[in-house]
Formats: structure tokens, sequence, C-alpha cells
């Protein structure tokens, strides 16, 4: 079943306005665009290409827009990057003029676009419904699915807790929290968290940032949240590098000064 149809059986407006509305990047790694840049541009490393780009940016909005699942995804889009040109491992000259093999696309690239795109928009979307109703359901819940093929021991430890919607836990660990991610928040109310016996946790004090070296060379910040792990030790539950960051928080805009008078004008048009 389809990440959008098994979350809301529908398609969510506000989650399709999220990836329609990003802008276009080249990047030749992944550690080029990461954290708050992924929610304002649409990238993938190694395309090079703007029809490469924008033709895989189309088929995630189809996609969403019909709640289709990987499958259809894969078969529909797999021929049209063999035509272009962008699959399989092929001699690609970087960006300082040296050939290197590289992966192009494959059936796990795929996935890994269609999974982190989905559920980035997918949180999006679950982001703006939930901050409409916080005067009657302020408490935010986590919750790691139990269908996880491989259970990130990180993710289960913040399993089923409860933080208020402003809490600075949802600053950094709103899902997704990594590649291949599908936890999902759910909002309570007072009355829910009275009658549940839940316990309202805090991420007040309990934030901590560290710097990490990217097999690039290049540092990044991780952002880690003090907890306890299910068997009781303590432990501290950390960022995926390129995730420090809520997706539901990025309202981002383009800059029209920078678009010729006809694009501008078709942007207008289409009352974007």
């Amino acid at each position: 079943m389809s990440i959008l149809l098994d979350a809301f059986n529908l398609a969510p407006t506000d989650a399709i306005a999220f990836l329609k509305k990003k802008g276009f990047r080249f990047t030749w790694n992944y550690t080029q665009a990461m954290n708050e840049a992924h929610a304002k541009a649409f990238t993938v490393a190694k395309v090079m290409r703007m029809d490469i780009l924008q033709d895989i940016k189309d088929a995630l909005e189809k996609s969403m827009q019909e709640g289709t699942p990987f499958a259809k995804f894969k078969k529909e889009l797999k021929p049209r990057l063999r035509e272009m040109g962008w699959w399989g491992k092929k001699i690609m000259m970087d960006e300082e003029g040296k050939g290197e093999v590289v992966q192009l696309g494959s059936v796990r690239r795929l996935r890994t676009i269609y999974d982190t795109n989905m559920q980035s928009s997918l949180m999006k979307g679950r982001y703006d419904g939930m901050m409409q109703a916080v005067e009657m359901r302020p408490y935010w819940q986590y919750f790691h699915p139990p269908i996880a093929k491989v259970p990130r021991p990180d993710h289960v430890a913040l399993d089923g807790k409860v933080f208020r919607y402003d809490d600075p836990f949802w600053t950094t660990h709103y899902p997704p929290n990594g590649y291949g991610c599908h936890c999902r928040v759910r909002s309570r109310s007072k009355r829910e968290i009275d009658r549940m016996g839940l316990i309202v946790s805090s991420g007040e004090g309990n934030m901590v940032d560290k710097e990490i070296e990217l097999p690039d060379g290049l540092l990044t910040t991780v952002t880690g949240y003090k907890t306890k792990a299910p068997d009781g030790s303590a432990t501290i539950v950390w960022t995926d590098p390129g995730f420090n960051y809520n997706p539901g928080k990025v309202d981002w805009k383009p800059d029209l000064g920078k678009y010729d008078k006809d694009i501008l004008n078709q942007y207008k048009k289409e009352g974007k």
C-alpha cells in the first residue's frame, strides 16, 4: 500500500503543494543540499540536467496526487530515465573536471527518492493540519511504525513519547528523521493524555548538538534528545545527518526578482 493511502486514504492537498513549490538545485553529492535546503529545493545527487530533474519531480507529484505505490512510480519512470541516459553506472565528470564512475539511476535510488520526498511532503501536510488544531489538541505523540523492516533503536526509543506542540524537541525531531524513516506524529487532547495516563516529556535542557564530519569532509550539525532506551538505560537520540530540521516549519517562497519577465508572468498566472 502506498505511503499516502496508508496515512490518509486521500491525496493531501498541503503535502502536494509543498512538493510543487520547490525550486530546483543541481548537486553532485547529497551533502551539498542538507537539512532545510531539501525543503526548499528539489534535488537528486548527480542529476545535472534540468529535464531529468523535472521528469522525476513530475512523477513524484503524479504519484502523490493519485496515491500510487512505489511499484507504479518505478514502472513508469524507469524506462524514461533509461531513455534519457540516467541509469546504471557511468563515468561522469565531477565539479573539478575529473572522471568518476558513479551510480546513476537504480531501483534502490528510486526507492530512496520516492520514500524521502513522499514522507517529507506528507509530514509537512500533517504538521500544518495539527497546527490548526493546537487549541484543542496541544500535545503531540511520536510513533514508530511496528511494520518497519529494520527497526532503528533511536526511533524506537522515541515511540509513544509525548511533547507539547511548541516544545523544542519538534524543531529537530519531527519526522522523517532519516532516509527510509516512516515515523508518524499524532495529536492528543488534554483529556486523552489524562485518560491514557500519558507522561508529557520536555526537550527543555535535554537537547544537545554536535558537529560531525561527512564522508566528503564537510561538517554538519546533528541534534540529540536525552532520554531512556526501552531497556531503561540512558541514551541520546540523534537526528540523522541532513535531517536536523522540521519540514513542517519551512515556509519557502521563491525570490521573484531572480526570474525573467515571461517566467514571472506565468508564475503569477498560475496563482502560486
